[in-house]
């Protein structure tokens, strides 16, 4: 059983799994597992033991099948191309939307002061070519491109991604986060992350 039942109690009062069920689509007639139920053994999986994707499903067998949302043989319905369109699907949903809905009910919560907030950026330095990643539309949602920019780390030479990320002033609690294209400057996500922040604050 482990830390699930307290991680289950945190992610209630945040209301994650309601979010998930409320932008992920539902089953189809032959889907046998829903994706909010995929996604959220996949984030449970990260907090507790982070094992890949072909070992889930051992690790949920030494898990109680209702602590993850399954069936008592649950567990048998998990494998990497199932838990793969999971992601599919979280990658098609209205991710902002679902992360605002998160972000508002655990603020609401747990009372996080949200009378000042602190916006950084800083690179995610990656090695290789990611020929693909050039931040082409994919199933009609836009991608971030990987390439060359002002390096934070120091190393011009690597490509990279640019990442956001807002925290409040009063414990330094995260609240949002984004990603930008590689060569994207900080000048040019301050709209983007103060529009953000009003809606989720609720405030001009």
């Amino acid at each position: 059983m482990g830390a699930l039942p307290i991680i289950n109690h945190f992610l209630e009062l945040t209301g994650v799994d309601e979010a998930l069920q409320r932008f992920l689509p539902q089953p189809g007639s032959r889907d046998r597992l829903s994706p909010a139920i995929g996604v959220g053994i996949l984030l449970r999986n990260i907090l507790v033991s982070r094992e890949p994707l072909y070992s889930l499903r051992e690790w949920c067998r030494r898990v109680e099948g209702c602590l993850l949302g399954l069936p008592g043989s649950g567990a048998e319905l998990l494998n990497d191309d199932r838990l793969g369109r999971c992601l599919d699907k979280l990658f098609e949903a209205d991710r902002a939307a679902l992360m605002t809905a998160a972000v508002v009910q655990a603020a609401r919560g747990f009372e996080v002061n949200l009378e000042e907030l602190h916006n950084d950026s800083t690179t995610v330095t990656l090695s290789g070519e990611y020929g693909d990643a050039k931040g082409q539309r994919r199933n009609g949602k836009s991608t971030r491109r990987i390439t060359h920019g002002y390096n934070k780390d120091h190393r011009p030479d690597l490509k990279q991604l640019l990442y956001l990320l807002t925290t409040t002033a009063e414990g330094a609690v995260p609240i949002w986060c984004s990603v930008e294209h590689g060569n994207t400057t900080d000048d040019k996500t301050h709209i983007g992350t103060w529009s953000v922040l009003r809606e989720l604050v609720g405030r001009p």
